[in-house]
């Protein structure tokens, strides 16, 4: 993963009040929690003590419960107490906070900071996404392969042809103009690419636009 970015993680609904979910994200097990009052934390998935997995743990106000010694954690990862000890324990519990990741929540889509550095501001996300006009809906699907090669199949127009000749790819069109790469902004780029059929006419090599 390229570290110190925002990446989106989750969906909000995924995530209710009061409720724990385990998910490997990063290559890592993480930990999502939501407090009542809709605060998120996010944290490695194993508590500190024992390695006990907190994704089987439960909310209790407000804290993450781990399932083993009843540990409590709060929304930033702070052990706050250790109920062998006692409530009125004043042990410095350091060594027992949770390596947490910063949350931001934004449009329904919950999103995670991964790296060493802390955040320079919220994440980027289109407009669309906090437009209440619209509405939109989420599909898992899940692939076993390495995240880059994901990004690869997407901007990859040339296999259309091939793999998808019966879909998006019909017709037999297997010379690739393009792609159009247009940067939007600093931070969003638009591609594009119009692919037809080879009758011996030489190709697009596409165009490169660097500004709106």
């Amino acid at each position: 993963m390229i570290k110190n970015q925002w990446y989106a993680v989750l969906s909000s609904h995924q995530l209710k009040k009061g409720q724990v979910l385990g998910a490997r994200r990063f290559g890592e097990n993480l930990v999502f929690y939501r407090t009542g009052k809709g605060q998120i934390g996010c944290a490695n998935g194993l508590c500190p003590h024992r390695k006990a997995s907190l994704a089987k743990g439960r909310m209790e106000k407000d804290h993450i419960k781990c399932p083993f010694h009843g540990i409590e954690y709060d929304a930033t990862g702070k052990c706050v107490y250790i109920p062998s000890e006692g409530k009125a324990a004043a042990a410095d519990y350091a060594r027992f906070h949770l390596e947490s990741y910063p949350v931001w929540e934004i449009g329904g889509i919950v999103f995670v900071w991964y790296g060493d550095e802390e955040p320079s501001g919220e994440p980027d996300y289109f407009d669309v996404m906090v437009d209440k006009s619209f509405t939109y809906d989420q599909v898992d699907d899940l692939w076993n392969v390495d995240y880059s090669r994901v990004i690869e199949n997407q901007l990859d127009v040339s296999h259309l042809a091939f793999v998808h000749h019966n879909t998006i790819g019909r017709g037999g069109k297997t010379l690739c103009n393009g792609p159009m790469v247009r940067w939007l902004d600093g931070n969003t780029m638009q591609t594009s690419a119009n692919n037809e059929k080879d009758n011996g006419q030489d190709y697009d090599f596409g165009l490169f636009c660097p500004g709106g």
